[in-house]
This record gives structure tokens, sequence and C-alpha cells, in this order.
């Protein structure tokens, strides 16, 4: 009775369940003087992957979408 679910159901499962390995990387550069912004560049991508996301699925009229 488990229906499919879309591929990006399970791509942002995957990126969710990165961010604890990125927040370690980003703070392990961070104590070694390295200035890479693992952490800042992978929060940027997740926020432009669910703004792309909620576009492409659009908004239904609701009371707040009027």
């Amino acid at each position: 009775m488990t229906k499919n679910k879309p591929l990006n159901i399970y791509f942002f499962f995957i990126i969710m369940s990165v961010f604890p390995l990125v927040d370690f990387l980003n703070g392990l550069f961070i104590s070694f003087n390295v200035p890479l912004p693992l952490g800042t560049a992978y929060r940027f991508f997740c926020f432009i992957y669910l703004v792309v996301c909620i576009l492409h699925a659009g908004l239904k009229k609701k009371l707040f979408t009027r």
C-alpha cells in the first residue's frame, strides 16, 4: 500500500542527511584555518533547491496564496 515517492523527495532526504557531515567538515576546515566556504555553499544550494522545487510544483490557491 505504499506509493512511489517522486525523485525530488528522495534527493531532499539525501541532501538533508548529508548536512551533519558538511557541518563537521566545515568546522574542521575552519579549525585548520582553511578559508573554504563549504557550509555557506551547501546552505545556498539547499535554499536554491527548495525554491526551485516549490516553484516547479506551484502554489495552490489557498487562504495565504491568494
